[in-house]
């Protein structure tokens, strides 16, 4: 059991939270709470952060890129209760004999909630893909990425984007994607036609939009967007050597314009992807995010660009809806007992020395108001920064999908 004193709910709203078994069991302003209790003293509390793009980097590349265990360290000192990690490792998840191996790796190891995308084949493996089951979903890389899963086959793209499941897209050419799964007229010899829709399900989930054109393709169509950290608050003037990734850094324009758009925004994500400074010297891309994602939009909820409630929709409550996380998303009874608390009035400059990542950087600089003082996981606390209440790690779980979900 986890008794929670003075927790001050995004409505403003200020509870008594009780959880039992890992789930919230009650939630009031009056009852009084007995025995030994958290005392927030009014810190607000945020449903657990979702992170649904981070690269863990297992089963690995190369030595020096971070493990599950010092990934989900640094994940629960951001304030991220659950992670959705990547297919493209090595080798890559896109049979069940890996999926089986990652699930090795990472049982007993993370310190928060966990699952996994499955990697779309530059070879058809449709079939697995169908069949398979408790996947977050289908990872479809059509632009260069670490591991070199490329489909590039338009029939191939065409078949992934028609798959029953929540299809996540890395793309260089968002123009193309959108143009092979649009509906199309299907004629058999015989001379039969029918209509083909190939994005019958499921709209795909664009990930990490980074530029004014791409998201004008984008925004009034019924597909999901998503966008990352690194192209909120950097961009091609950053001067930090490692800050390279795929995509690129966009200019201060496409920045501008995507704060702009965030209404239209599903996800904030980190797409974190460690690599270790002898990696990057060498060309790798991508940078480490999930410690500092949070961080970086409360400084911008202090700043006034959005509000604390659209924060929770971005990095809470969408993720859960769209991957169809069961209970998790809301502080609500009867839901997972995932609970991010966070200091509105902490200012605090980001720098290398306290970021977990087993990398041991970060792209970042500068002083951020706003930050996470405890994560708790299942109704356990696996980070505290207030001193109040002793860890219990590597606590995370894999997480469940609603039922009327295949994937």
């Amino acid at each position: 059991m986890l008794l929670i004193k003075n927790a001050r709910l995004v409505n403003r709203k200020i509870v008594n939270i009780v959880s039992i078994d890992g789930k919230i069991h009650k939630i009031d302003s009056n009852f009084e709470v007995g025995g030994r209790f958290i005392d927030l003293e009014g810190l607000t509390v945020l449903p657990g952060i979702i992170d649904p793009h981070v690269h863990n980097r297992e089963p690995k590349f190369y030595n020096g890129n971070g493990t599950w265990e010092t990934e989900s360290r640094a994940a629960a000192a951001g304030g991220v209760t659950t992670v959705l990690d990547m297919p493209n490792t090595s080798p890559a998840v896109a049979n069940e004999g890996v999926l089986r191996q990652k699930r090795q790796i990472v049982t007993d190891k993370s310190c928060v909630n966990f699952g996994f995308y499955v990697a779309a084949g530059e070879e058809d493996n449709t079939e697995f893909l169908e069949e398979i089951e408790g996947v977050a979903g289908v990872k479809v890389y059509m632009g260069k990425t670490t591991g070199g899963i490329l489909v590039s086959d338009d029939d191939l793209l065409r078949k992934y984007f028609a798959l029953d499941k929540l299809v996540a897209v890395h793309t260089d050419n968002v123009e193309r994607a959108l143009r092979l799964c649009k509906r199309e007229l299907v004629f058999s010899k015989d001379g039969f036609q029918s209509c083909f829709d190939l994005n019958r399900m499921h709209p795909l989930y664009f990930c990490h939009i980074s530029t004014k054109n791409d998201f004008e393709l984008l925004k009034e169509t019924e597909h999901y967007i998503e966008v990352t950290p690194h192209h909120l608050f950097l961009d091609e003037s950053c001067e930090h050597p490692y800050a390279t990734m795929n995509p690129c850094l966009g200019s201060s324009e496409d920045v501008e314009y995507l704060w702009d758009n965030l209404d239209r925004v599903d996800v904030v994500a980190s797409d974190h992807a460690p690599h270790s400074r002898d990696r990057k010297r060498e060309g790798a891309k991508g940078i480490p995010g999930v410690q500092t994602m949070l961080p970086l939009m409360l400084n911008a909820v202090s700043e006034g660009r959005l509000s604390l409630e659209r924060l929770v929709e971005l990095m809470s409550s969408n993720p859960a809806r769209i991957f169809g996380l069961k209970d998790k998303g809301k502080i609500e009874v009867g839901y997972d007992a995932d609970l991010t608390v966070v200091d509105m009035e902490i200012t605090k400059n980001v720098i290398d020395r306290d970021m977990l990542y087993g990398c041991g950087w970060t792209p970042y600089r500068g002083k951020l108001k706003g930050w996470p003082v405890m994560t708790i996981v299942g109704g356990k606390v696996v980070y505290d920064e207030l001193g109040i209440n002793p860890f219990s790690e590597n606590v995370g779980r894999e997480v469940e999908y609603v039922q009327s979900r295949k994937i």
